[in-house]
């Protein structure tokens, strides 16, 4: 066998390869697109059911509420975690308006400074100034009381000025 008949079977088997390779590929990309379908439809089914079960609750919840003292108690427990979930809601609606305020205050970085009147030296101003009610953790932005020397969210000694 001539040495370019070898060459010619060495690239047929490798292009062979590279080809098996790429449908390889193709399969297991295409496998879990459809997999990822199933999980899609599988989900949004979830979902009806959920809602299902919610809407035929509200449409017989004061029948049942009247008829049995068990069913009474359970219903009692789902409105009580409707309520926690409420409640919830809120707090997390209120905690992250006061974490984005208080982000917005450390990427702002200190108010800057007022120059001194003329007629009063700097030291009597920085004596009218409040003093700060926290300080700002470098790192990592938590808020911490003046009094800390460590951050209390991270552990990184903080900067007093």
């Amino acid at each position: 066998m001539a040495i370019s008949d070898k060459l010619g079977n060495a690239f047929n088997r490798a292009k062979s390869g590279t080809i098996a390779v790429s449908l390889e590929a193709k399969k297991k990309l295409k496998e879990s697109s459809i997999k990822g379908e199933i999980s899609a439809l599988e989900s949004k089914m979830s979902s009806v059911y959920t809602q299902l079960g919610k809407e035929a609750s509200a449409e017989c919840f004061d029948e049942l509420y009247r008829k049995n003292d068990r069913l009474k108690e359970l219903l009692d427990s789902v409105r009580d975690y409707q309520d926690q979930v409420a409640a919830k809601e809120r707090e997390l609606e209120e905690t992250m308006a006061r974490l984005d305020a208080e982000i917005a205050a450390v990427k702002e970085g200190p108010a800057p400074a007022r120059e001194a009147p003329a007629d009063q030296p700097q030291e009597a101003q920085d004596a009218e100034r409040p003093a700060p009610d926290a300080v700002f953790c470098s790192q990592c932005g938590a808020k911490n009381s003046v009094e800390s020397s460590f951050c209390n969210q991270c552990g990184a000694k903080l900067e007093k000025n």
